[in-house]
């Protein structure tokens, strides 16, 4: 009998640990924070856990790296489904260029949409998974008393490969990844 219930304290125990081995290597949006800059509400965040060894390899090779963002923000509404009020998706895309040792990196929600370069892999995927005041609304249009709540999600966008490659090369779909919504909830 006790043989049997030290047994099952620890597979308990060992589903725990895995559990949470799993939860910390999945890609999720964190450092999430919302703020009013020139009369906008805006976010920042940054998308952790979402470079394998396999992806990073892949960048290295030159193959380019494009990231989805998705932003939603919805009033809050009694009775019915809430309304959308605002939706947005930009990219954001790293590059390697082989012959000049230099990562490049476009985000499309910044205007005029000019690459930032980089001798640095960190730098490089630092600025790849972080988002800095993204302008979601102007603040005039909201409604006062109004609840709001703005969700965002990040995820890699598929490699299409030519002809039936993907049947050969199937470790790219290896590097697929979406995060779960990150919620953030508001009254103005």
């Amino acid at each position: 009998m006790k043989k049997i219930f030290l047994l099952v304290f620890y597979l308990i125990i060992l589903q725990f640990l895995q559990a949470g081995i799993s939860h910390a290597l999945e890609p999720r949006i964190v450092d999430a924070e919302m703020k009013e800059i020139n009369e906008n509400i805006t976010v920042s965040f940054k998308i952790m856990d979402c470079f394998t060894e396999s992806l990073n390899k892949a960048i290295l090779n030159g193959i380019p790296v494009k990231f989805k963002i998705d932003i939603i923000m919805t009033s809050h509404r009694s009775f019915i489904w809430d309304n959308t009020e605002t939706s947005a998706n930009f990219t954001h895309t790293i590059t390697y260029d082989l012959l000049k040792k230099e990562f490049t990196v476009t985000c499309s929600e910044n205007l005029p949409d000019t690459p930032k370069n980089f001798k640095d892999f960190k730098e490089a995927r630092d600025e790849m998974t972080t988002v800095r005041s993204y302008a979601v609304m102007p603040i005039k249009e909201l409604v006062p008393a109004t609840k709001y709540k703005i969700m965002i999600k990040a995820n890699l966008k598929k490699v299409k490969l030519p002809l039936y490659l993907h049947y050969i090369l199937f470790f790219v779909s290896l590097w697929d990844f979406e995060t779960p919504w990150h919620e953030m909830n508001f009254t103005y």
